[in-house]
């Protein structure tokens, strides 16, 4: 794939997420946060970045809510936080996922884009 052009070079920043499971936290990202979980940004083809976490903590964290309204009680931070950390899966991103979304920045940035306000541009 060709990675001329800005919607490329995105879609190459997602394909490397989704073969490491990360998906986009949406409106999970306080409780994931909370949880101490590892979040990364990663661009949008509107030049903005947002936020992805590891798939497992954000369907361990919806099966938790949907819990928690079934027996019509509040969902705790802490509560979501044993929960997410007493998870094999918890710990920090592999190296491999970190360094090839270090190397895509690194290519944008040699190309032209910068990282501005949270928004990329030429």
């Amino acid at each position: 794939m060709s990675l001329d052009t800005f919607a490329c070079w995105v879609r190459c920043c997602k394909r490397v997420l989704t073969e490491h499971d990360y998906i986009r936290c949406g409106r999970h990202t306080v409780m994931l946060r909370i949880a101490g979980v590892q979040l990364l940004l990663a661009p949008q083809p509107k030049g903005n970045e947002v936020f992805y976490c590891p798939g497992w903590a954000v369907r361990k964290l919806v099966l938790l809510r949907e819990q928690a309204t079934a027996a019509e009680r509040r969902l705790y931070g802490s509560y979501v936080e044993q929960a997410l950390r007493s998870d094999v899966s918890y710990g920090p991103p592999s190296a491999d996922l970190l360094a090839r979304l270090d190397g895509l920045r690194a290519y944008a940035i040699l190309r032209g884009w910068r990282l501005t306000s949270g928004m990329w541009h030429k």
